[in-house]
């Protein structure tokens, strides 16, 4: 099942099986500081190798981190991210975000062009997003390594915008 929206989830709805990301850029990096409610270790996903317990949180990576059951908000102390370049390899990518929301249409890449799929998020199932939210993470395909370039104020040049293709494959 895919949702087609891209929700916006309260604090005390934080349970179970998340993808998340850093959109702030904090002096302590290590989970359990910034995710007090965790209940498993931050997973993040290498495409040569596979999943891989995270030591700290690292801005631009995307993770899976489980909740249990109660609040815990996304942290937002430290400096908010403005821009990040994201380093992606051919295949599919667990991303993160920056601190503020940004439609995947204004995604930039280095080189100019690359070619992705529709950003998947998660909530209990994958659904497609138009828009990469503050503190989540999200999954996309590319077709060649290189770099997504995140912004809350694009330079507008059209040579460097990736080339969005719907497809019905999934993470």
């Amino acid at each position: 099942l895919i949702i087609t929206h891209s929700p916006q989830i309260p604090a005390e709805n934080i349970r179970g099986w998340r993808m998340i990301s850093m959109a702030y850029d904090v002096n302590n990096k290590v989970v359990a500081v910034n995710f007090p409610s965790a209940v498993s270790s931050a997973f993040f996903y290498n495409p040569s190798s596979g999943y891989q317990v995270a030591a700290e949180l690292i801005t631009g990576i995307g993770y899976w981190l489980k909740y249990s059951p109660g609040i815990d908000a996304m942290p937002t102390n430290g400096t908010p991210l403005t821009q990040d370049t994201i380093d992606v390899a051919d295949g599919w990518n667990l991303i993160g975000s920056i601190a503020s929301s940004v439609d995947v249409l204004d995604i930039q890449s280095l080189p100019p062009g690359i070619v992705t799929s529709q950003f998947f998020g998660y909530q209990s199932a994958y659904y497609t997003s138009t828009t990469i939210e503050p503190g989540n993470a999200y999954w996309v395909k590319v077709d060649q390594s290189g770099q997504l370039i995140l912004s809350s104020s694009q330079a507008r040049s059209m040579a460097g915008y990736i080339r969005i293709i719907p497809t019905t494959e999934q993470p």
